[in-house]
C-alpha cells in the first residue's frame, strides 16, 4: 500500500512540475519588443507536406537515437554556490539569522535527485546540543547539521539529501542558524553567535531529460530557459553561401539571445553543414540551406517552425525560413518582436509593419535619465526590496548607466527613500541605515523609534570625471557602463535589560519601498574619445541606439566563418548590454561615405587594411594583422612611442577612432591576422573588459591584452556653451589664471573709463550751471 501511495504522489509531483514549467511571457519582451511592432502570424497545424518534411529528416519518435552516455537521458550537473551568483562566504550573525540561495529548474527536465555538499565555519563560541544548522529547500525542511563542540572554530562539511518532490522552477534553500554561547544567558544578539557559508559548498543535480512539445507557446524556451542559470551556447546554423541579408538576419537573432540572457555569458557556435548535438537554431531558404536539409520542401513564405532533433529525442531544432533572404528577414523580426502571438508548432508571418527605431539612451538595460526612476523599476520582484535577521543581508539594487553621461563637477544625485523597519525599544543612535554605492560606503541614516522614514531625501555623492585631456584613473565611485550597485544596510544594535534579556528582538525586518526613486535626469551626455573600455563594457557608442538603428556593420566580401563567427558573438554580447535585439542594424561591403556619413561604423575583418578601399588616413589608425605589425601611440603612463617589428603567432587587434565621415561618430575595428585570431577578440571582449581594454587601441595575444592611448582625441555629445568653456580650460589652470587676470585689467579699464566719461558729463554740467 505504502508502494502505491508513494507512485501515486510521485506520479502527482511530476504532473505538477510540468504543469507549473509553462513559462510566463517576459515582461521585458512584451514592454519593449511586442510594443514596438505589429506582426501578424498565422498558427499553422502540420500540413501533409510538413509532416512529410519531419520524414525526410528523420524526424520521428520510433527511430529517434538517445545520445545521451547510458541512453537514459540522465544527466548530472554540479554547481558551486559561486556558479549560482554568491560571491565570497556567505555570513550569519546572530541566532535565527537566514540566508538564502536560489537555482532554477529547466522546462526539458525533471530533477530526480539532489543533495547538497555543505562547507561552513561555525563560531567556535557556540555550544554543542542547542546550536545547530537548519536547512530548507522552497521552505521545507530537509535537514539539520548540529555544531559539535570539536567542530567550533572548524571547517564542517556536511551532505544533505534534498528530496527531488519539493522542486519548482525556481528554487530557494534557506539556511537558519540557531545558536547560544550562554546556558545561562540566551541571548539571541550576541555578537559571538555567527557562521559563515563557503561558496565552493555544492548542489549536485540528477535530472531526467523530458520531450516536450513542438510549441512555439513555449518560446523562447527550450533553446533559452529563464529557468536556467547556467550560461546560454545556443548553436546557429548558417548556410555558407548567405549573404548580407542572411548575415543580417542571424546577427538580429543573436542580439536578442543576448538580450535575453542578461548576465549570463552567452556563445553562439557557428555551423554551416553539419547537425549540431544540442537545441539549435537553423537558417534555411529555397537557395540556402545546410545539407542535412536538402531534401525540405519548397518554402513559399516567411515562416517558423519547432522540429524534432533527428539525432536526439530530447532536442530540438528551430526552423526559421523564408523564401529568399528578404523573407527570412522577415521571418526573424517576427519572431523577435511577435512570438507572444504565437502557438503551435509553426508560425507564417504573414505581415510585419515597419518596427519603430528607439530614441537615443533608451536602452532597457540602461537607468533611465531623462525622469526619476522608482526602485519597483529596478526589481524583478517586492522580495528583493525585503530584508531580515539579526544582522539583515543588504538590500541591493542593480542598474546601469550610460558610459557618456557627463558628472563633471556634479554635487550627486538625489535619492527620495521611503522605508520601513522593525521598530527600536528605544532611542539608539548606534542603529542606523547605510548606503554603499559599489561596495563603498555613501552615507548613514540613523533609526529611531518610529520604525519608518521621514520622507528623507538624500543626495548620493558622485565621483567626478578627470578634467578634458586627462588619462588619470578616478576613485572607484559610480563605474559609468557597468552594472553599479546601490546597496541599502540596515544595522539593529540591541541593548539589554539587565545581563540577559535583549530589548530589541531576536529577529528584524526592513523593506525599501517600491515607491522610492532616484534620479540621475538634468545631466549631459559628453565624453572623450576613443575609448576602447566603454566599447568592451557597455557596447558604446553602438548601445546609445539600443537597436542600432545608427550603426553600420562592415563585413569583407564573402566573409570567412570566422568573421561571420564573430559577427554573431559581437551582436549577442551588445544585445546583452542593452537588452533589445538589434532591430535595425546595417550590414555592408564597402567604405564609402555616402553610407557611413552620420554613422558610428563596427568593421569586422582579417587583415582588415586588405578587406576595405581604406584612405592612407584610415589605415594610419589601424594595427597591422599581417607579419609586419606597426603601431604609433602610447601605453598608460609612458610617453609616445612607433613600433614596426615582424612576429608570428596569432594576434588580435582592436582599434578604435574618429569617423572620417562625421566628427561626432565612431569607428570600431575587430581585426585579426587570420580567422583563428579573431576569437581572442572574443575572449577579450568577455574576460578583460575593466582592467586591460582602454584607450584607443589594444593588441591582443593569447596570453595578454596590451592598450593604447593616443593623443588624437576626440569628444561626443553636448554640453551647455559656458559648461563647454569651463570644462575645457579647467586643466589648464595657469592659463585660466591669466585670463582672470586679463578679464579683470579689461573690466577695470572699461570701468575706469565709464567713470571717467560720467566725471566728464557732472564737470560739464557744473560749468553750464555757473
Amino acid at each position: 500500500m505504502k508502494n502505491v501511495l508513494l507512485r501515486i504522489s510521485l506520479l502527482y509531483v511530476l504532473c505538477l512540475h510540468v504543469a507549473w514549467a509553462q513559462p510566463e511571457p517576459s515582461t521585458n519582451a512584451l514592454k519593449h519588443d511586442s510594443a514596438d511592432a505589429t506582426v501578424t502570424a498565422k498558427d499553422s497545424s502540420p500540413s501533409s507536406e510538413a509532416q512529410t518534411a519531419d520524414l525526410r529528416t528523420g524526424v520521428s519518435e520510433e527511430v529517434l537515437v538517445d545520445t545521451s552516455n547510458d541512453g537514459t537521458g540522465v544527466a548530472q550537473h554540479s554547481y558551486t554556490f559561486a556558479d549560482l551568483g554568491q560571491t565570497g562566504s556567505l555570513k550569519m550573525q546572530g541566532s535565527e539569522s537566514t540566508l538564502y540561495v536560489g537555482f532554477g529548474s529547466r522546462l526539458d527536465q525533471i530533477v530526480t535527485g539532489a543533495s547538497l555538499q555543505l562547507d561552513f565555519i561555525p563560531s567556535p563560541a557556540l555550544m554543542e546540543v542547542v546550536s545547530h544548522l537548519r536547512v530548507f529547500l522552497n521552505d521545507e525542511l530537509m535537514g539539520v547539521v548540529t555544531i559539535q563542540s570539536e567542530d567550533s572554530g572548524a571547517p564542517v562539511k556536511a551532505d544533505i539529501n534534498l528530496d527531488p518532490r519539493f522542486m519548482s522552477n525556481f528554487n530557494q534553500l534557506k539556511f537558519e542558524l540557531i545558536g547560544s554561547v550562554e546556558q545561562s544567558c540566551a541571548n539571541p544578539n550576541d555578537p559571538s553567535i555567527w557562521s559563515e557559508i563557503s561558496s565552493a559548498s555544492r548542489l549536485n543535480l540528477t535530472v531526467k531529460k523530458t520531450t516536450v512539445e513542438n510549441e512555439l507557446s513555449l518560446f523562447p524556451a527550450p533553446f533559452f530557459d529563464a529557468r536556467d542559470f547556467g550560461d546560454l551556447n545556443l548553436p546557429m546554423v548558417v548556410p555558407a553561401g548567405f549573404g548580407l541579408q542572411g548575415l543580417r538576419a542571424a546577427a538580429i537573432m543573436t542580439s536578442y539571445f543576448g538580450s535575453l540572457a542578461d548576465w549570463r555569458d552567452t556563445q553562439f557556435p557557428l555551423f554551416q553543414n553539419h547537425l549540431p548535438e544540442r537545441h539549435s537554431i537553423v537558417f534555411l531558404t529555397n537557395r540556402d540551406r545546410p545539407t542535412f536539409l536538402a531534401n525540405f520542401p519548397t518554402i513559399n513564405s516567411p515562416s517558423i517552425q519547432v522540429i524534432n532533433h533527428p539525432q536526439d529525442k530530447f532536442a530540438k531544432l528551430l526552423l526559421v525560413m523564408g523564401q529568399d533572404e528578404q523573407a527570412l528577414t522577415q521571418a526573424v523580426l517576427g519572431l523577435v518582436a511577435g512570438n507572444p502571438l504565437m502557438s503551435g508548432p509553426m508560425a507564417e508571418i504573414t505581415a510585419i509593419k515597419d518596427i519603430p527605431t528607439r530614441a537615443a539612451y533608451d536602452a532597457p538595460r540602461w537607468i533611465n535619465t531623462a525622469r526619476p526612476v522608482t526602485f519597483a523599476e529596478l526589481i524583478d520582484g517586492p522580495y528583493q526590496l525585503q530584508t531580515r535577521g539579526v544582522d539583515p543581508a543588504p538590500i541591493d539594487l542593480n542598474f546601469r548607466l550610460p558610459p557618456d553621461l557627463f558628472l563633471w563637477q556634479a554635487k550627486g544625485t538625489p535619492l527620495q527613500l521611503n522605508y520601513r523597519y522593525s521598530p527600536l525599544a528605544q532611542d539608539n543612535s548606534a542603529s542606523r541605515l547605510s548606503m554603499r554605492v559599489n561596495g563603498i560606503f555613501s552615507k548613514g541614516i540613523p533609526l529611531d523609534t518610529s520604525g519608518e522614514s521621514k520622507s528623507d531625501v538624500v543626495r548620493l555623492p558622485m565621483i567626478e570625471q578627470g578634467v578634458a585631456g586627462s588619462q588619470a584613473a578616478t576613485l572607484p565611485g559610480f563605474r559609468l557602463g557597468e552594472r553599479n550597485t546601490l546597496s541599502f544596510v540596515f544595522s539593529f544594535v540591541a541593548s539589554t535589560d539587565g545581563i540577559c534579556q535583549p530589548k530589541q528582538g531576536a529577529e528584524n525586518f526592513a523593506v525599501m519601498d517600491e515607491s522610492s526613486s532616484i534620479d540621475f535626469s538634468g545631466f549631459a551626455h559628453y565624453l572623450e574619445m576613443p575609448n576602447l573600455s566603454v566599447f568592451a563594457k557597455s557596447a558604446y557608442p553602438f548601445s546609445r541606439f539600443a537597436d542600432l538603428s545608427q550603426t553600420v556593420v562592415l563585413l569583407p566580401e564573402a566573409p570567412s566563418k570566422h568573421e561571420v563567427q564573430l559577427l554573431l558573438d559581437v551582436m549577442g554580447r551588445i544585445g546583452k548590454e542593452t537588452g533589445l535585439a538589434a532591430y535595425h542594424m546595417s550590414l555592408q561591403h564597402q567604405w564609402q561615405a555616402s553610407s557611413l556619413s552620420d554613422k558610428d561604423v563596427l568593421v569586422i575583418a582579417k587583415q582588415a587594411e586588405q578587406a576595405f578601399d581604406w584612405s592612407e588616413q584610415d589605415l594610419a589608425h589601424l594595427l597591422s594583422a599581417q607579419g609586419e605589425r606597426s603601431l604609433g601611440g602610447k601605453q598608460s603612463g609612458e610617453g609616445a612611442a612607433t613600433l614596426e617589428l615582424q612576429a608570428q603567432g596569432q594576434f588580435a587587434s582592436m582599434v578604435s577612432f574618429q569617423s572620417p565621415f562625421s566628427s561626432q561618430r565612431t569607428v570600431v575595428v575587430l581585426n585579426g591576422q587570420d580567422g583563428d585570431s579573431l576569437s581572442l577578440i572574443t575572449e577579450a571582449i568577455n574576460n578583460a573588459t575593466g582592467e586591460f581594454l582602454f584607450g584607443a587601441a589594444a593588441a591582443i595575444r593569447p596570453a595578454s591584452v596590451t592598450s593604447f592611448e593616443s593623443e588624437d582625441t576626440y569628444f561626443v555629445g553636448e554640453l551647455p556653451v559656458l559648461q563647454l568653456i569651463w570644462y575645457h580650460f579647467s586643466g589648464h589652470p595657469v592659463l585660466i589664471a591669466l585670463i582672470a587676470v586679463f578679464l579683470v585689467v579689461v573690466f577695470s579699464v572699461l570701468v575706469w573709463r565709464a567713470l571717467r566719461v560720467v566725471a566728464a558729463k557732472r564737470l560739464a554740467q557744473g560749468e553750464e550751471d555757473e
